[in-house]
């Protein structure tokens, strides 16, 4: 299921450790993140389009990664 435009969203900061065509490999950044140091895959379909990181990032690039809920709790990041 690809995210709506007013899909509730969870914003974490994250290094993009490796990508494919539909999917970000990213750690999240820093103490503070339940998940951090852990990295996880995160499909696009589940990146909002007002993200930092997206579909254009490249590996080794750190920002912004806003997702859906749904994604945050399956990665359990909620």
């Amino acid at each position: 299921m690809a995210m709506r435009e007013n899909d509730p969203t969870f914003e974490v900061v994250v290094e993009v450790k490796a990508k494919t065509d539909k999917a970000l490999m990213v750690m999240p950044a820093g103490n503070k993140q339940k998940a951090s140091g852990v990295s996880v895959w995160i499909p696009l379909s589940q990146v909002s389009v007002h993200s930092e990181i997206g579909r254009e990032s490249k590996i080794g690039d750190s920002g912004s990664l806003e997702v859906s809920e749904w994604i945050a709790k399956q990665k359990e990041w909620l």
